[in-house]
């Protein structure tokens, strides 16, 4: 195998791991624990779709919806797929309690 997906490079991942003195196993593992899952990257980009049509939508709702197109999400997992985007609802200013 040359080269490192989309780096265009010639150079062999064997190579590579030698000139940066790292286990080739260990490159490996490491690049399979830390890349993006398609999965993950498919919901994120669909989570934040969604909360841009839905500015005023919180978790509960956005959950629902993604529910309704056939994800298998929890409420958790979106709650926090939201904070780490930072993606909050848009409060009106004039319904404070």
């Amino acid at each position: 195998m040359t080269g490192l997906q989309g780096s265009g490079s010639a150079l062999s991942v064997e190579r590579l791991c030698r000139l940066a003195e790292v286990n080739r196993a260990a490159f490996y593992r490491k690049w399979q624990d830390h890349a993006p899952k398609q999965e993950e990257t498919a919901l994120r980009d669909r989570l934040q779709r969604l909360c841009v049509a839905n500015r005023h939508y919180g978790y509960r709702r956005i959950t629902a919806l993604l529910k309704r197109e056939g994800w298998h999400i929890n409420h958790k997992r979106v709650q926090r797929l939201m904070r780490e985007d930072n993606r909050k609802r848009v409060r009106d200013p004039t319904l404070r309690r």
